[in-house]
């Protein structure tokens, strides 16, 4: 019996080290590394929303000029329209 219990307490321990148990009861303990974590990761996603954003408006913008360039009649004046409003308030 003692024999399977150890080996239990082995497999628990090799299984909390690999899941680096220590290092999470060493975050959550401390409130003031919590807060700078989570706010280095707000940052982080707020940049990263910011700049993704920004790129598909810009390809947004190009692909209308495109299709404003190729003067379908509906299309064209509505997107020429469309851009001209973006650009006055750019």
């Amino acid at each position: 019996m003692e024999k399977r219990l150890e080996r239990i307490a082995m497999k628990l321990e090799r299984s909390l080290e690999r899941l680096s148990f220590a290092e999470y009861l060493r975050y959550s303990v401390s409130w003031k590394r919590q807060l700078l974590v989570n706010f280095m990761g707000g940052l982080a996603r707020g940049a990263g929303m910011a700049v993704g954003f920004a790129a598909l408006g810009a390809a947004a913008v190009v692909l209308l000029r495109r299709l404003a360039a190729l003067n379908v009649p509906v299309i064209g004046d509505y997107l020429a329209e469309v851009i001209r409003i973006v650009l006055e308030r750019l």
